[in-house]
Formats: C-alpha cells, sequence, structure tokens
C-alpha cells in the first residue's frame, strides 16, 4: 500500500476512532487510533509518516514501461505536492521544523546508498524534484523570480527600472545564502548533539 492509498482510506474528523490492520510478516495486529486534528482539512489526521514512499511504492512486481511512466508522473505529481503542503505549512507555522539543508541531504543520500542502487537513484529523483519546485519561487536569482517580472512587465506593458532588478537580485541572493547558512547550522547541531 502506498501512502496515497492509506490516505484516501483514511476517513473521519478529529477525535474519531479508526482500526487499522498491520501485517507484518507473518503475523497480523490489530491497532485502534485515534485521528488528531488537521489544521488544512476537516478531516482527522492519522499522524504516520513512510521512510521513503518512491522506494516502497515501486518495490515490488517488475511495472511494465506503461506502468513505469504512469507510476513515475504519479510520484513526480505526489511529491509536488507534498513540497507545496510542506512550505504552505511552514509559512503558516512560522516554523522550519523538519526543513534540512545541505549536510542533511548529504546524510539521506548516504542512507539510501546503503539500500542500493534503487534506493539512490529513487532519491536523487526526488531532490531533482525538489530543486525543480524551489526552483519557482519568486526570488529574484530563480526561474520564478524572472517569470515573475516578466509577468508584472507584461501587465504594466513597460521594462521595469535596472535598480528594481539589481534590489530584488540582491535581497533574494541574501535571502538564500542566509537560509541555505541557517540550514546548515541547524545540520551541524543535529549532528553533534543528535
Amino acid at each position: 500500500m502506498t501512502p496515497r492509498d492509506l490516505s484516501q482510506k483514511i476517513s473521519g474528523k478529529a477525535g474519531d476512532s479508526i482500526s487499522l490492520l498491520i501485517k507484518r510478516d507473518s503475523e497480523t495486529i490489530t491497532k485502534s487510533v485515534t485521528l488528531a486534528e488537521n489544521p488544512e482539512t476537516d478531516r482527522g489526521l492519522l499522524g504516520i509518516m513512510f521512510a521513503f514512499s518512491g522506494y516502497s511504492q515501486i518495490k515490488g512486481e517488475p511495472l511494465s514501461i506503461l506502468s513505469s511512466i504512469t507510476t513515475g508522473f504519479q510520484m513526480t505529481i505526489d511529491q509536488t505536492l507534498m513540497i507545496w503542503q510542506s512550505m504552505k505549512a511552514m509559512f503558516k507555522n512560522k516554523s522550519m521544523k523538519g526543513a534540512g539543508g545541505p549536510l542533511s541531504i548529504l546524510s539521506q543520500g548516504f542512507k539510501q546508498a546503503k539500500e542500493g542502487p534503487l534506493a539512490i537513484f529513487l532519491f536523487f529523483a526526488m531532490v531533482s524534484i525538489n530543486l525543480a519546485v524551489l526552483n519557482l519561487l519568486p526570488l529574484g536569482i530563480l526561474d520564478g523570480g524572472r517569470i515573475l517580472v516578466i509577468s508584472i512587465e507584461a501587465i504594466i506593458r513597460r521594462s521595469l527600472p535596472d535598480v528594481f532588478h539589481i534590489a530584488m537580485n540582491v535581497v533574494s541572493l541574501v535571502t538564500f545564502l542566509s537560509l541555505t547558512l541557517l540550514l546548515t547550522y541547524r545540520d551541524l547541531i543535529s549532528i553533534i548533539w543528535g
């Protein structure tokens, strides 16, 4: 079962109790859990996380070419939606909890490499999707910033002054570097003090 399948099967509001039938090796366990409040929707939240959903989605039977393409598209859409939801939650909660920097990405890369070639390939695919989504943010140094400027110029039907372009690039570069340094610092603290 994929994370998407599980999410679609969960129905109920916060406080509702649901039963889960868990199959672990040859043992079957029944667990009763209470759904937590979900700030995004009125549906209850189960509060579990899959370690690496992409790997678990295709780890089973070999897929046909058509099924591989369909699964790839679906995984890309799921990952993109998850990134947007995470970013939305960060802005809404004014918290960067769960965000990782370059050291965190390297650490996860090494962990996936131990799982084998398929896991590391999927990990790099997920990192690529993350970078593609982040590239669309409206920061001057990214493609999203360029799209924003072109859109504004198309609406006002004239070019924006050079000073605007320079200011936008400087502000976004400082923001980007500050964020990178902050996340790297947090990664170091996490590595040193666990």
